[in-house]
């Protein structure tokens, strides 16, 4: 693995995020205040955030679960093809960084820009990477199957 960025074990980013189901249950929401205002009983209201919140805990926990199946696939995949070093020191990370250039790999993975660009390539190769950019240089590169999954 490359290295972390922060103390281990924090969280960078909220995994948990209510405000999709909110936005898609926004009616409700908004008639659930309404009747807090009206009756000053918080019950209904607060059982109805509760079951937002385990609704997109599930969904979080199938996410998790789907992110860690597709890493260990795609580290089985590797090794099956003998792929080795930075390219799967790369992999291992894409779950946390899914758009990658040459240069953030070579900084998280303490390794030149050459050894970057050169396991880049190989994990292009094989469908795991794609190019983003369309550009020579200051290319993005992009694990869309993490992508897909983060964003269903």
């Amino acid at each position: 693995m490359c290295i972390a960025d922060g103390p281990e074990g924090e969280l960078r980013v909220p995994i948990l995020s209510l405000s999709p189901w909110l936005e898609a249950h926004r009616t409700e929401y908004q008639e659930h205040l309404f009747n807090v205002s009206v009756t000053g009983d918080f019950n209904p209201w607060i059982e109805f955030l509760c079951h937002g919140v385990l609704v997109q805990a599930r969904r979080g926990i199938e996410k998790i679960d789907a992110l860690h199946d597709w890493r260990q696939a795609t580290l089985a995949r590797l090794r099956e093809e003998r792929i080795k070093g930075v390219a799967v020191q790369i992999a291992e990370d894409l779950i946390g960084y899914p758009m990658i250039t040459p240069t953030l790999a070579a900084k998280r993975c303490r390794v030149t820009y050459p050894a970057a660009n050169t396991a880049i390539r190989v994990l292009t190769e094989h469908a795991i990477l794609e190019e983003r950019s369309g550009r020579r240089h200051g290319r993005v590169f992009a694990a869309n199957e993490v992508i897909r999954i983060i964003n269903n």
